[in-house]
């Protein structure tokens, strides 16, 4: 997860609606942005399901 990436699309989804991004609302965003990512890299719990053989295997992971 790249905080940059994730910041810079809500800055331009929110500019599109009209909302200013200046001073203490980009200073709120970051800092915002940057807890959900440290949150989610630190307290999500990943659920791997796997097939095939020992050899072989396939999987996918989904966060819960």
């Amino acid at each position: 997860m790249n905080a940059k990436v994730l910041i810079q699309n809500i800055k331009t989804e929110l500019e599109q609606k009209g909302f200013k991004i200046a001073g203490e609302n980009e200073i709120f965003i970051h800092t915002l942005i940057e807890c959900f990512i440290s949150h989610i890299q630190t307290q999500a719990i990943v659920q791997v399901a796997t097939t095939g053989t020992a050899n072989a295997q396939s999987g996918v992971g989904k966060i819960i």
